[in-house]
């Protein structure tokens, strides 16, 4: 309970100063331009494509979290659906995790195409830590995938990769950076 009480003071306090940091950019800087034209429209269409592979990634960790108690599992499945297979949560699951690291990196480069095809080469500072963010996340995935990582920085790798703060700052920072953009 203490760590989700931290990780919302936390988020909280992200979210507050972004706050002011986007009155006062809005203020005080000129809008950040989108880029017009053909590479302007692929960059907004590999931005949607960022927003269903990241809600794909987070659903990932809900549905770990609701199969990890598997008699809350069982509360969903009424009992005239007994045709279902009672594993169907398992195997969705199980398709996820192979699915996990190819998705994180092809997300992490959506993020940067996004970015390239949508600005003119000017990024806010909201942006730039979107983009912070997402390396952290892929640099701690590939120490878990990465047979040569050490046992002790697995652990740690693990308890920093696989964590909702994470994404918490992935939707205020581009969140923001989109308001400051225009979006």
């Amino acid at each position: 309970m203490k760590l989700s009480r931290t990780a919302v003071i936390f988020l909280g306090t992200v979210l507050i100063l972004s706050g002011v940091y986007f009155v006062y950019a809005s203020l005080t800087m000129p809008p950040t331009a989108e880029n017009e034209g053909v590479l302007g429209e692929i960059g907004e269409g590999i931005g949607v494509l960022v927003s269903y592979a990241l809600v794909i990634l987070y659903c990932r960790g809900l549905v770990k979290l609701v199969l990890n108690k598997g008699a809350f599992l069982g509360r969903f499945l009424p009992a005239e659906n007994d045709w279902m297979p009672k594993n169907s949560g398992e195997k969705l699951l199980a398709f996820l995790n192979r699915t996990h690291p190819a998705l994180g990196v092809l997300t992490i480069l959506f993020v940067v195409l996004h970015a390239e095809f949508s600005s003119t080469g000017k990024m806010n500072l909201f942006l730039l830590l979107t983009m912070v963010v997402m390396f952290w996340q892929g640099a701690f995935g590939l120490f878990l995938r990465s047979r040569l990582t050490p046992g002790a920085l697995r652990r740690q790798s693990y308890g920093v990769h696989a964590q909702l703060v994470t994404g918490g700052l992935i939707l205020i920072f581009a969140s923001f950076g989109h308001l400051l953009v225009g979006d």
